[in-house]
């Protein structure tokens, strides 16, 4: 589960980010289920063709892990199409 909310300041964004991470079964007979929650920030910048995202989290529950994880993530989104502006919107504007 990924949970992500964030707010735009022109071409930055920033937020509050979670997820939570299970195994659904038991592999081996001595395999013990991993589980973790972790929570964290995430900030992000908009280069037009590209985004770029950063994430720090740290865990707030673990279990079979062996110790709290803290983990640096990064994204780059590049948009395939974006739909031209409506006729509507552009009146708005």
């Amino acid at each position: 589960m990924d949970l992500t909310a964030t707010k735009k300041f022109g071409k930055f964004e920033i937020g509050p980010v979670a997820y939570y991470s299970t195994d659904l079964n038991n592999p081996t007979a001595y395999y013990q289920k991993q589980s973790q929650f972790a929570v964290g920030g995430l900030v992000g910048y908009d280069f037009g063709p590209v985004i770029m995202q950063a994430y720090l989290t740290t865990d707030v529950y673990q279990q079979n892990y062996g110790g709290n994880d803290t983990r640096v993530w990064g994204r780059v989104i590049i948009p395939l199409w974006n739909p031209p502006p409506t006729q509507t919107a552009l009146l708005h504007k």
